[in-house]
């Protein structure tokens, strides 16, 4: 494994004299201790995460005779850390490389279904109202960017990040329509269950949105390497 560069080795000197404790014993000169300390930060940036983007609203959606409503997505910040290594592209800078996933990403709505049809010569309209709840299964991704550090000539120390990318596909989905009403009349009016009409725009839904959910999570953590990873880095890393 290629050593720390010169700087990376000093900073570590220096760090080895303070009275860092718990997650701030970094070992600048250790690529695995180093590791598992940018890990730790990651993993405590979920706040920020949750800040920006979780429960993650989304707009009403209106489709012929449904109505999604009051669309929350959650778990974004739920994420897992499932490994994280570095390497030192030059003596300032440390590129990071981590695999991440989110076991447990969730959408509910509210949905509201009227139909109406005319029987004999009246016209009979039934609605049905639920609270569907859409479950994404394990999303695998990964996250690279790069620390900056920088040393001042009073001797603290800043960390910058840069180049930040996130890269996730959620994975497919399940739909629990979750109705309530005149659910038996209903599929008897129009030969075609209210569960499966939710279901069936529920799917139409996601694919519309799914790339807009992505995209927020991955400002989300962008935003978190920024603010929360990098910031919270150089404090450790004062003397």
């Amino acid at each position: 494994m290629r050593a720390a560069p010169l700087l990376l080795l000093g900073l570590a000197a220096l760090l080895a004299a303070g009275d860092a404790q718990g997650t701030a014993n970094c070992d600048l000169g250790d690529p695995a201790g180093l590791s598992d300390c940018i890990k730790q930060l990651l993993v405590e940036a979920r706040p920020k995460v949750a800040q920006e983007a979780d429960p993650l609203r989304l707009p009403n959606n209106r489709d012929g005779d449904v109505e999604l409503s009051n669309i929350r997505v959650h778990g974004i910040s739920g994420y897992s850390v499932d490994g994280l290594s570095v390497s030192f592209p030059s003596d300032q800078q440390i590129a990071v490389r981590a695999s991440i996933s989110w076991p447990h990403i969730n959408g509910k709505l509210d949905a509201k279904i009227r139909k109406c049809k005319k029987v004999i010569f009246k016209k009979v309209c039934v609605s049905v109202r639920g609270r569907p709840e859409v479950r994404v299964g394990r999303t695998v991704g990964s996250l690279t960017t790069t620390l900056n550090v920088h040393v001042g000539g009073d001797g603290r120390i800043t960390v910058t990040a840069s180049g930040t990318r996130v890269s996730l596909n959620l994975a497919s989905i399940r739909v629990k329509a979750n109705l309530r009403g005149a659910i038996g009349f209903f599929n008897r009016l129009f030969g075609d269950p209210a569960s499966k009409i939710t279901t069936k725009l529920a799917n139409k839904w996601w694919g519309k949105n799914k790339g807009k959910i992505e995209g927020k999570a991955r400002d989300a953590l962008d935003k978190a390497v920024r603010e929360k990873v990098a910031v919270h880095l150089a404090q450790l890393l004062k003397i």
